[in-house]
């Protein structure tokens, strides 16, 4: 954003407005204390693994992945 000479208002403002992308550890809701997220858009075993950890940051504590 600095190279194409945004100010730091623009690039927090930016940021704070920025709507997630879909599927994208998109947060589908919560049913009796269990949190659960779509990532369909993870695709790359590196994908899934920084999808994990971000979760896992989040709500501290130790996630459970079902896949498929």
């Amino acid at each position: 954003a600095k190279r194409c000479e945004l100010t730091e208002d623009q690039i927090r403002e930016g940021v704070r407005t920025a709507e997630p992308v879909e599927g994208r550890l998109q947060y589908m809701g919560e049913v009796q204390g269990i949190h659960t997220y779509n990532d369909n858009n993870a695709t790359t075993g590196d994908a899934v693994v920084a999808g994990i950890r971000a979760v896992a940051e989040h709500l501290k504590m130790k996630p459970i992945l079902i896949c498929g």
